[in-house]
């Protein structure tokens, strides 16, 4: 889910995985590169009881929704550095497997 901008060509792409587990490049609007999703992997509180969430490329959001917990995902906006949203894991929801 990263994104890849090229400014010469005002281009953006996100790196998704294909059916064979490869990273394909998906072209994307400008205004959709300016978030990406997070998986959570890890819920904690730290120092002077402050909450905080890591996610799966290292991230570290101090101060997250309590609602959100592990293995959601979040819906992170790159520029401002703040967590726009969550989704919930839960039964029934549409998901991408990308091993095992």
């Amino acid at each position: 889910m990263d994104v890849i901008s090229i400014d010469k060509t005002n281009e953006h792409f996100r790196l998704l995985f294909d059916i064979k587990g490869r990273y394909q490049p998906h072209k994307i609007q400008a205004f959709e590169s300016n978030f990406k999703l997070l998986k959570v992997v890890k819920s904690a509180t730290g120092p002077n009881k402050i909450p905080y969430i890591i996610t799966h490329d290292s991230r570290t959001i101090r101060f997250p929704n309590p609602e959100i917990k592990i293995n959601d995902t979040v819906k992170y906006n790159i520029t401002t550095g703040e967590v726009e949203g969550f989704f919930k894991f839960e039964q029934g929801a549409p998901v991408m497997i990308n091993g095992g």
